[in-house]
C-alpha cells in the first residue's frame, strides 16, 4: 500500500497565518489522477471500501513562513492479494500490478471550501498538485 502525503507551505509576504479547511465530506476536495509514462489516465480499480471519515473539518494554520504535511491516503479498501501497489485516497482506489510495464505519476487538484467562514483567516482557491512520480513496483 502507497502512503500519500501532501505538504503545503505558506509562502505568502504577511504575517497573517493561512488557515486551510480539510472537509472529508467535500465529495471534490482532491481529485485524483493516476496516468502512465505515455500521459494515459488509468481507470480506477473496482474494490469493495469501508473507510472511516472525519465528519468535522479540521483546519491547519499555517503561520507565516512555515510548512505543514500530513497524510492524504486512507485505509479500508479491499486489497487484492499479491495485486502490485495500491492507492486507497478519499474517494479513489488504483491497485498497479507488480509486473505492469512503465512509470506510473499521480497527480491532484485541491480545492478550498467555496465560502470564506467568518473570523478565520481561510484560504480560498484551488491548487494543481504536480504528477509524482509512483515507485517502482517489486517483480
Amino acid at each position: 500500500m502507497a502512503v500519500v502525503y501532501l505538504e503545503l507551505q505558506n509562502v505568502s509576504d504577511r504575517a497573517t497565518p493561512k488557515e486551510i479547511c480539510i472537509d472529508q465530506n467535500l465529495p471534490h476536495q482532491f481529485v485524483w489522477r493516476l496516468q502512465d509514462e505515455k500521459g494515459v489516465h488509468q481507470p480506477e480499480s473496482a474494490t469493495a471500501a469501508s473507510i472511516f471519515i472525519s465528519t468535522q473539518p479540521c483546519w491547519l494554520t499555517l503561520p507565516f513562513d512555515s510548512t505543514v504535511r500530513f497524510r492524504v491516503s486512507v485505509s479500508g479498501y479491499g486489497i487484492k492479494p499479491d495485486g502490485g501497489i495500491a492507492f486507497q485516497l478519499l474517494g479513489s482506489f488504483w491497485q498497479v500490478p507488480r509486473k505492469k510495464e512503465g512509470a506510473y505519476y499521480l497527480s491532484a487538484t485541491f480545492s478550498s471550501p467555496p465560502d470564506k467562514p467568518e473570523g478565520r483567516h481561510a484560504w480560498i482557491g484551488q491548487l494543481k498538485l504536480p504528477k509524482v512520480r509512483v515507485p517502482e513496483r517489486q517483480k
